[in-house]
């Protein structure tokens, strides 16, 4: 009679009482283990409530914020030992103190090694090597260029180098390098593909496959200033970047 009168006037006996509080007590411990269970990178509290948690797409995030994330690392480099020494260790881990070297396997049959051609290739690549030739400034030998290269790659995130040939190339083997430097990359010129014009990505023109075709330069550093673009077919630049999706 008491349980009827509690359920008439919307009260819950006591048994049913605490079977509901039991059911809701065991939701509650189910819902805390999915939370446990949940990414801690992903939880909302006070140390994280500033984190952005929607990303934007990487080209987006790069034409805005890769001039100063470059210009920040590069004042790092002037700044801080500790950057200098991870720079330097890259260079010494990755090139060491002479820049690769080419290994002739000409033979004059299967089974038999031309001596005399693979001495002369040898020769040649050590020769080409040296300042003055395979870099256009005259400046900096093969070793010193592989180090500027990955030092740069590892500081600003990519490297540019420009193909000569032929003529333009200066010397008697008719190849030689430019390294570039990725400032003069016009990161912010960007457009989508239309019919009949390729897509720009922060200054690399890209066909529909996503594969570089040209490069866009400016004339001087500072891209405000830029009233024009140097447009540089793909197939004569060297670009060593580090690839984010």
């Amino acid at each position: 009679m008491i349980d009827w009168i509690k359920t008439a006037f919307g009260r819950q006996p006591a048994a049913a009482a605490s079977a509901a509080g039991d059911a809701a007590s065991a939701a509650a411990h189910r819902a805390a283990i999915a939370h446990q269970r949940a990414f801690a990178a992903a939880q909302l509290n006070r140390l994280t409530e500033s984190w952005r948690i929607v990303s934007e797409k990487i080209d987006d995030e790069l034409r805005s914020d890769l001039d100063a994330l470059r210009a920040r690392s590069r004042t790092l480099e002037n700044n801080n030992d500790f950057l200098r020494r991870y720079l330097d260790i890259v260079e010494t881990n990755l090139i060491g103190e002479a820049a690769p070297k080419l290994i002739s396997f000409a033979d004059d049959a299967p089974g038999r090694p031309d001596t005399f051609a693979r001495k002369a290739i040898h020769a040649a690549w050590a020769a080409w090597g040296e300042r003055g030739i395979c870099e256009t400034s005259g400046q900096i030998d093969f070793t010193e260029l592989c180090h500027a290269i990955v030092r740069g790659t590892a500081r600003d995130g990519e490297a540019l180098v420009l193909e000569h040939v032929a003529g333009r190339s200066g010397n008697s083997y008719g190849y030689a390098l430019q390294l570039l430097d990725v400032d003069r990359l016009a990161t912010r010129l960007s457009r989508p593909a239309a019919e009949g014009v390729p897509a720009i990505v922060c200054g690399v023109e890209v066909d529909d496959r996503g594969r570089p075709t040209a490069y866009h330069f400016q004339p001087n550093r500072i891209a405000a200033a830029s009233t024009g673009y140097q447009r540089v077919p793909a197939d004569s630049v060297l670009h060593l970047s580090l690839i984010h999706i």
